[in-house]
């Protein structure tokens, strides 16, 4: 290749250059199975990652679902099923992928609507421009597209799709750390770089069954672009809902309790309902929220729990920059609304490196364990005591 390109260094007229590249070239289990070593996952010892698995069992709080050992299906199988049951009975759901079928679970839904499936190549722009062609046309385009690759397409996302409000489905898988994938991969800009957009709603199901009605939710909306953000992880179990309609804008209280407010988003609301359960061995009951929307927040949910609740602790599994925290602090001050005390959790303003799922989350301070410790710390930390005595003494000012 070296000596190729000093002769074409000598030639003075355009030039294609085609490089055969060998998915693998000189490890044999990649030449034997390029697809199952095109990442990095299965370096990682089989005993690691089933350890990582087993620490993160969930336990219950009354009214919940008890663990279960059985196998549970991940984020991308129940969208893959999800597409299956709606292109049944909805002939304008079509499906746009960026060369990655079968990482996103398109496959059978290739299979079963060949006519109704668009793979265009790793040209992530050309696949958000071709949506909302089709949604012009009166389809309901759903692009399939990993979080991260999906900042390829940010123009076509502001101009084509938001700007002429088009009807386009934004499914965006390994939102959060992508594990094993490594750097590249990790899904942790999506919402700061879509929620400054406008014309656009940004979603995120809590586990498999809120996925499906925000599906649901989003292919029954139109006039403008829907985003909906999963993990790349298997659904968690948690309590059934105590209000399973999805509504534009509108969070869901998970647990009732006191003084403190878990404000998480998406994945991040399985890491926080098992981080209740420690902090309630120590005596903290804190009221979670599954805040369901990043883009219109419920800005009334967050009104009326100032009314009851001294601190607020946003929980999401993206930057901490731009992210949902900050969504949410900017409703608050828009809206006049005061908690005693405001705490984000989140991914810390450096690139993060590789390893397992859970391994990143404990590196970040996000898995349960580790919200829980630090969560209690600040509750008991001399600052907020002196806050919370002045709270009681006084109404929450209005700024």
């Amino acid at each position: 290749l070296i000596e190729i390109l000093e002769d074409l260094k000598r030639i003075r007229s355009p030039v294609l250059l085609h490089v055969h590249t060998e998915k693998g070239h000189g490890f044999a289990p990649a030449l034997e199975d390029p697809v199952k070593y095109h990442a990095l996952k299965n370096f990682i010892s089989k005993s690691d990652r089933a350890a990582a698995s087993e620490s993160r069992e969930t336990g219950s709080i009354a009214g919940s679902h008890p663990a279960e050992a059985r196998k549970r299906p991940s984020y991308s199988q129940v969208f893959s099923a999800i597409m299956l049951e709606v292109g049944h009975r909805d002939p304008r759901l079509v499906a746009i992928t960026a060369a990655m079928p079968g990482g996103t679970g398109l496959s059978e839904f290739a299979r079963k609507f060949p006519d109704r499936f668009f793979d265009v190549g790793i040209a992530e722009q050309h696949g958000c421009a071709f949506a909302s062609g089709l949604s012009q046309g009166g389809l309901r385009p759903v692009f399939a597209v990993y979080s991260t690759f999906c900042q390829r397409a940010y123009d076509q996302f502001a101009h084509d799709t938001c700007l002429q409000e088009n009807s386009v489905i934004f499914c965006l898988d390994r939102a959060g750390f992508s594990g094993e994938d490594g750097w590249t991969h990790h899904g942790v800009l999506d919402i700061a770089f879509m929620r400054c957009v406008p014309n656009c709603v940004l979603m995120a199901p809590r586990d498999g069954e809120e996925m499906i009605r925000m599906f649901q939710f989003a292919v029954d909306m139109s006039g403008q672009a829907l985003a909906i953000r999963y993990p790349k992880a298997t659904v968690p179990i948690l309590p059934a809902s105590r209000d399973p309609v999805i509504r534009l804008g509108k969070a869901e209280v998970l647990v009732e309790g006191e003084g403190v407010v878990l404000f998480a988003y998406g994945s991040m609301v399985d890491e926080a309902y098992r981080a209740c359960l420690k902090l309630r061995e120590s005596g903290i009951r804190p009221t979670l929220v599954n805040a369901r929307f990043a883009k219109p927040i419920d800005a009334d949910q967050l009104a009326q729990l100032s009314e009851t609740h001294d601190v607020l602790v946003t929980l999401e599994e993206h930057n901490l920059a731009g992210g949902f925290g900050s969504a949410v602090l900017e409703t608050l001050i828009d809206e006049g609304i005061r908690f005693s005390a405001i705490h984000r959790f989140g991914i810390p303003d450096r690139f993060v490196s590789y390893g397992t799922r859970e391994q990143l989350l404990e590196e970040c301070g996000l898995d349960a364990e580790s919200l829980a410790e630090q969560i209690a710390k600040r509750l008991t930390s001399p600052e907020e005591r002196t806050r919370g005595t002045l709270s009681a003494l006084r109404p929450k000012l209005r700024v």
